[in-house]
């Protein structure tokens, strides 16, 4: 949930979006790749696609019959959807048995036929959905044979595009092959393989890496992305087909992904899209990653490259509105949103997009939009946070208007107001409405609270934050219930200022109305501010002074008590402006032992390079940044501190500046 202050949330907002749609799709794909013991992956068939015919209703209603079927627990209804003697015998056809001796093809067919059923019944070859659609049917090789491509949806959106080869045998249609086009299996070459690995002499040495695979999965469907990117991270190290070592640089993409590591991400999924074939999730998630930092243009090419291997559909033409909208091309991003808004009419991600493309003359329809969505209001809660981030101040009412209809209380109602009055800088207003809407959230029975205590804090900040920019820091303190949040809070903010006298009036205020907490922490803050008052007016002696009062005693405090976050921060901040004070003040001697602790202790190595840029020694300070870049610190922390971007702007530092920064 954002706030219109501080949108920066907006990434994790849409990250989880995208997380769920996407991870909802590989994990119905492994339980295919689980149940076979993981053998060597054949590419999908890549046949020139024939003219489609019409859909024949029996195919809608054999379709019908299988999403019953796998969402059931009857394992005979399942088998019975499928030809195995048909799929045993394109085995055979493909030429996989001739590689057997003639007194073990018998023996090795009834093998087969005991995977086919397997996977069937443990891998879901039809696993559970919640609803389809049938894209296209077009006819098959044999007299009666169909094939059909589909989508195969679930609950939250996420999506298997796949390819059902049918054939029609006494009047029913039988399932003879299934090919999974996100990755690229199709199952009757896929168990070929296996056969071919048998024929060689048993199993692959990397097919014993098969149960940390299925663990993983396991661990991806929890939400335990980190764990499972644990146990991926090791089978990096072993060779695999290249179609499987594929899947696992895909599954290491989206573990880090999921939890924010774009970078490695792309890592991954690069190394996957250089194998061998053309896995289309791959273009799904970097396009997908590259809307998320922006690179719309980027998003683009891979969402084409995506839809050119498969066709358009919801997901991909919500990335290709995003990237487009991005690029500010509303009407062509109009166009492809268009379809997927149909598409998907229960995402609420797709609605703001058509939304903030939609021309104001059209804007009527989206009431009715809007009433499609399951929940109106986490749907709303999700579109207001998105037109919200792109200031549509008109379509942020227009929403809450809906959202007003259809839950008339709802504390939301008042929050989004506030958040259009704030974008529209009547600060005051937006107050009022935030803490009426505040007020409410904290009043309403536990169940209609948001889940998560960040979320909730949300509502509570929101008062502040407008009181804030109306220059009401006092006010903004005696307005919030939660004084020890508010007080740190406001300090911080204030920290942006630079204004003493404000600071300075803000903490005698506090002093006589003091918030609940440990009185130690409360002196400790009061003293820390107080000294950021005087460094607002250059006052570093007094800096230097009060900060080394404080420094043993927070550093004992947080010997004592290693797990209170609060207190490790504010000493990572005295030690901060101890050490730049000093500097400034040009007491090299004294700055330099905890300069030299801290670069050891934290890997933070910025304190030296400030003492090697006031000696004027450039290559000493290239090789502490050049350090730190390689253990992790991204050049920017670097390059945009205020105290040293004078400094690294020189021509000293050119070569440094071209190899470090970002192009």
């Amino acid at each position: 949930m954002l706030n219109a202050r501080d949108p920066s949330g907006f990434i994790l907002l849409r990250r989880r979006a995208a997380d769920a749609r996407i991870l909802s799709a590989m994990l119905r794909l492994a339980l295919l790749l689980t149940a076979l013991l993981l053998p060597a992956l054949a590419l999908a068939g890549d046949e020139a696609p024939k003219k489609p015919t019409k859909i024949d209703p029996s195919i809608t209603a054999f379709v019908k019959r299988a999403q019953a079927a796998a969402a059931g627990t009857d394992d005979d209804a399942l088998h019975a959807l499928f030809d195995v003697n048909a799929m045993s015998s394109a085995l055979e056809a493909a030429g996989y048995m001739n590689l057997v001796p003639a007194d073990r093809r018998e023996r090795l067919k009834r093998q087969a036929e005991r995977g086919l059923i397997r996977a069937i019944l443990e891998g879901r070859l039809v696993s559970a959905f919640d609803s389809f659609r049938v894209r296209t049917v077009t006819k098959g090789e044999s007299e009666g044979a169909r094939v059909l491509y589909l989508w195969l949806l679930d609950e939250v959106g996420g999506m298997v595009r796949a390819r059902w080869y049918l054939q029609r045998n006494d009047a029913s249609w039988k399932i003879t092959d299934v090919e999974h086009l996100d990755i690229g299996v199709r199952v009757i070459p896929f168990m070929g393989m296996l056969i071919l690995e048998r024929v060689s002499g048993g199993l692959a040495p990397w097919m014993m890496h098969a149960p940390a695979f299925s663990r993983s999965y396991a661990l991806l469907g929890e939400g335990k992305f980190a764990e499972a990117l644990l146990l991926l991270k090791p089978l990096e190290s072993v060779v695999f087909p290249d179609a499987l070592a594929a899947i696992l640089q895909t599954l290491l993409g989206l573990c880090e992904m999921t939890t924010g590591s774009f970078d490695a991400a792309m890592v991954h999924l690069d190394a996957a899209a250089e194998l061998p074939g053309d896995t289309p999730i791959v273009h799904l998630m970097r396009g997908t990653i590259h809307n998320l930092e922006f690179r719309h243009g980027l998003a683009l090419r891979e969402m084409k490259r995506y839809e050119a291997l498969l066709d358009a559909d919801p997901e991909s033409g919500l990335e290709m509105g995003i990237a487009l909208h991005g690029l500010d091309r509303k009407a062509e991003a109009l166009r492809v949103l268009t379809p997927a808004v149909r598409g998907a009419p229960k995402d609420p991600e797709t609605l703001a997009y058509y939304a903030l493309c939609l021309p104001a003359a059209r804007r009527s329809e989206l009431g009715k939009r809007f009433g499609s969505l399951d929940d109106p209001v986490l749907g709303h809660r999700e579109i207001a946070d998105i037109v919200l981030e792109k200031g549509a101040v008109a379509l942020l009412r227009l929403f809450g208007g809906y959202l007003q209809a259809a839950r008339p209380k709802h504390y939301d109602v008042l929050h989004y107001e506030g958040q259009a009055l704030y974008l529209e800088k009547k600060y005051r207003e937006a107050a009022d409405r935030f803490e009426a809407g505040r007020d409410a959230m904290l009043a309403a029975p536990e169940g209609e609270r948001p889940d998560d205590a960040d979320t909730r804090q949300v509502y509570v900040d929101a008062v502040m934050d407008a009181l804030l920019d109306a220059r009401a820091p006092i006010e903004a303190y005696t307005r919030t219930p939660q004084k020890a949040h508010a007080f740190t809070y406001i300090g911080e903010e204030l920290l942006w200022s630079m204004n003493a006298d404000t600071m300075r009036s803000y903490l005698a205020h506090v002093r006589t109305d003091p918030p609940k907490m440990g009185a130690d922490e409360l002196r400790w803050r009061l003293a820390f501010y107080a000294a950021e008052a005087d460094r607002f007016e250059g006052k570093d002696d007094a800096v230097v002074k009060a900060q080394r009062t404080l420094l043993p005693l927070l550093r004992a405090a947080v010997a004592e008590d290693d797990e209170n976050e609060s207190l490790e921060s504010l000493l990572w901040d005295v030690e901060d402006r101890l050490l730049r004070a000093l500097i400034r003040l040009k007491k090299f001697d004294d700055a330099r032992p905890l300069a030299a602790e801290v670069s050891t202790r934290d890997e933070d190595h910025r304190y030296l390079v400030l003492i090697h840029l006031a000696h004027g020694k450039a290559a000493e300070a290239i090789a502490l940044i050049e350090r730190a870049v390689r253990e992790g610190t991204d050049a920017l922390d670097y390059f945009e501190d205020p105290d040293m971007r004078e400094a690294l702007a020189a021509p000293p530092f050119a070569a440094l500046r071209e190899k470090l920064l970002p192009k």
